[in-house]
């Protein structure tokens, strides 16, 4: 009969969960689940807020402390009232659905932009979020690691007074674009300057041949440590014609090289 109780206690011990959370040392207080289907159990934690977890069962401590840090990080908004807090755990990862009952900044009610509530993410022991808000005709993607609530908000009440801008800015294709305009401008700069500072008071000089000009960047690029002397070398080789003025000129705008 012993034997028969001790197997019996193996087994029950194997079939409980190995990574049981000891909610109460925590100060939460697990309630009834909600939902036996979906096995969402409800917690309250001291100062009466409430969340979920959906199969809290497979929950190890860690993970259980990691939940209630973004539960507190969640509630201690000074902008937004928490309607519900869902949270699932999944292979070390943690989920939480954030439903706001009221979110305003600087005066704007975020609330009606927000159409499926603010999804957090917290992986390798960092929290970003990843969700998506509404205005007019824009869907506009709010992601990125969390910082504050600052920070957060100020997001997405650009996104919300702003949406073409706030795509703009966040548009690889857009940047790049802005790049290089950025670039062309300034390599009409250098071009200018090179040309203003070679015309001389007795002289015609004046712009220089943009095929030199490229060729010596190309070279210098090519070889950091080339002189002038060898570039000039190498164009004449190359029956490319500039004076030494030109040259020096090229060095000093393009690569911040100067004669000591």
């Amino acid at each position: 009969m012993k034997r028969v109780l001790i197997i019996l206690s193996s087994i029950l011990m194997l079939s409980a969960p190995v990574f049981a959370v000891d909610w109460q040392a925590k100060q939460i207080t697990r309630e009834t689940a909600l939902d036996k289907e979906d096995k969402t159990a409800a917690f309250k934690d001291a100062a009466g807020n409430i969340f979920f977890i959906e199969n809290d069962g497979d929950v190890t401590d860690e993970e259980a402390t990691a939940v209630i840090s973004i539960k507190d990080t969640m509630y201690s908004w000074q902008s937004m009232k928490i309607k519900e807090l869902r949270f699932i755990v999944e292979n070390g990862t943690i989920s939480a659905l954030v439903t706001p009952e009221s979110l305003q900044w600087n005066s704007l009610d975020i609330l009606p932009s927000l159409t499926a509530g603010m999804m957090f993410i917290y992986d390798n022991q960092s929290l970003s979020y990843n969700y998506r808000i509404k205005k007019d005709n824009y869907f506009l993607r709010i992601n990125g690691a969390y910082i504050s609530e600052k920070v957060l908000c100020d997001k997405m009440f650009e996104a919300i007074n702003t949406p073409q801008t706030f795509v703009q800015r966040r548009d690889p294709d857009y940047l790049l674009s802005h790049i290089d305009r950025v670039d062309a401008e300034m390599e009409m700069f250098r071009k200018s300057l090179v040309a203003v500072n070679n015309r001389g008071l007795f002289s015609n000089d004046g712009p220089v041949d943009d095929k030199v000009i490229a060729r010596v960047v190309s070279l210098k690029k090519t070889n950091a440590q080339a002189t002038k002397k060898e570039i000039k070398e190498t164009l004449e080789k190359e029956n490319l014609k500039i004076t030494d003025k030109a040259l020096e000129l090229i060095f000093n705008v393009y690569f911040y090289e100067f004669e000591k």
